[in-house]
Order: structure tokens, then sequence, then C-alpha cells
């Protein structure tokens, strides 16, 4: 090991993880005992990589915390819409400005992202409300519900349809991981869809909406290409679906940097909505 110092026992218990070195100097990740040499010991000499790789990961980002260091991996969920809309150019910026940290983006459905985060396969996502009690939450977008029909089907020329007329229609739904939100509309307004198909793709209901095979109920930021024979209606009443940002508690120093900047850029977009 470098500077002739060996640790002489590793303990790890919980969050709390005491590393003793022959000077006999601790880590203690939760707050107090860090001593900056044993830090800058840690960062090149802590035996977890190859055991404990998001632990170490966390430990180099809060040692170089101490020493005013911004480095670091943060690995995020998301789902198609804000994949597609907002990451790409959040994921440029942030990495302009802080070159340090990696950004490693995996996609999924709400619940899959959701396991990921309680597993500590990532260490933030993209989700919709609500989510697990167990998480940190941040509301970004209030994302509007609005019905789509082609233009062939008779009620292509109303502004706003009817909770009863969707009822009657039959309806492309998403599989139910991939949406809670339309489920808990119908929940909520007593709707019993006559369902024809589920499918998980947004381009795969487009596709059927657009060659009449139903109707369909979904978010504003699902239809970036809206074919010109798909009319877009008004639900009868306003309904969203909340978007935000999730993470446990005690994140690592670079994911509570990414989710701020996040909100950040979201605001400066104006994107931001709640």
């Amino acid at each position: 090991m470098k500077g002739g110092y060996k640790p002489t026992y590793i303990f790890i218990f919980e969050i709390f993880i005491f590393y003793k070195l022959s000077r006999s100097s601790k880590i203690r990740l939760n707050n107090t005992l860090i001593k900056k040499q044993a830090i800058q010991l840690s960062l090149d000499n802590l035996l977890f990589t190859n055991i404990y790789p998001h632990l170490n990961n966390t430990i180099k980002q809060r040692a170089a915390a101490i020493n005013g260091l911004e480095v670091g991996v943060v690995r995020v969920g998301s789902f198609t819409s804000v994949a597609t809309q907002w990451l790409p150019y959040i994921i440029k910026e942030f990495q302009d400005d802080y070159a340090s940290i990696e950004v490693k983006l995996l996609e999924g459905d709400y619940s899959t992202l959701e396991k990921w985060i309680s597993t500590g396969i990532i260490d933030c996502s993209f989700l919709v409300s609500p989510s697990s009690k167990s998480f940190e939450f941040q509301p970004l977008k209030k994302d509007k519900m609005v019905c789509i029909l082609s233009d062939e089907h008779p009620l292509h020329r109303q502004d706003k349809i009817s909770f009863e007329q969707i009822e009657r229609e039959p309806l492309i739904m998403p599989k139910e991981s991939w949406d809670n939100e339309t489920r808990q509309i119908f929940r909520e307004n007593n709707i019993k869809p006559k369902v024809k198909f589920e499918v998980s793709d947004d381009q795969a209901i487009m596709a059927m909406v657009q060659n009449n095979l139903g109707i369909s109920v979904r978010p504003e930021m699902t239809l970036t290409h809206i074919p010109d024979n798909v009319h877009v209606a008004k639900l009868e009443k306003d309904c969203f679906r909340l978007i935000g940002i999730a993470a446990k508690p005690n994140s690592s120093p670079a994911t509570k940097t990414f989710i701020k900047y996040v909100y950040s850029w979201i605001e400066e977009h104006h994107f931001l909505d709640i």
C-alpha cells in the first residue's frame, strides 16, 4: 500500500464504516470522525472495489466531498419520455460542468425502476408519483393527460371527450408496469374501460390509434411526433401524472449534486410545474 500504512481490520455495519490504519486514523462515513490524511489514503487503498463496488464508490465520493472535490458515478434510471426529451440535454450540460462525475443511464418501466432504486442498482430515477414511501421524491412537472384518436373516428371533431364516451370505446392501453396514471384516472372516476390491446411501446400505441384500432389516454410528453391523422382531445376534467426524481435517503454526494442540477435545469427551461 502507498505511504506504508496497512489496514489492521475493516468492520462494516450498516452505513458506519471504520477503517483502522497503523496510525489509528479512522473513517466514519456518517459525519464527524473523518481525518483528511486517512481520507486521502483511503481513496487509493480501500479494498472494497471488487467486493462492494457500490460501497466503494460511495466512500470515495464522501471522502472527496470533504476535500471539496466532485467525483464519482451516478446511475440514473428513466422511462422513455423523459429519456428522450430531457435527459440528453441534462446529461450533456451536467458533464460539461462536472467532468469528474460519470453518468450512467438505465431505462425501464415504473415498477422496475423502483426495484432498481431499492436494490441499489441505480442511485436515482425519474418516476411518477406516487412512488415508494421509502424514497425521497422531488416533484418536477405535472404532465397533462389527453385522449388520442384517429381522424376517422366518429368523435375526432370533439375538443373534449367525456369519461362516459371513453368507457364505450375500444381502448389501447400501456401494459400495467408502464402505466400508473391512466388506471388511476379510471379508478377515481369509476370508469370500466373496454381494453382491446395492451402494449408497452408509445409508438406502437400511436400506430394503432392512427389506424383506428381504438382510442387511448396518454400523457402529453409521450406525444412528441403526432401523425397528421391523429386528433388530440382534452379529457372532461384536467388530469395529470406528476413526474419527479426519486432516490433513497442518504444518497451519495454525486447523486445529490445530480438531483439538484436536474431541478435547476427543469426550472431554467421553464418545464417546472408543481
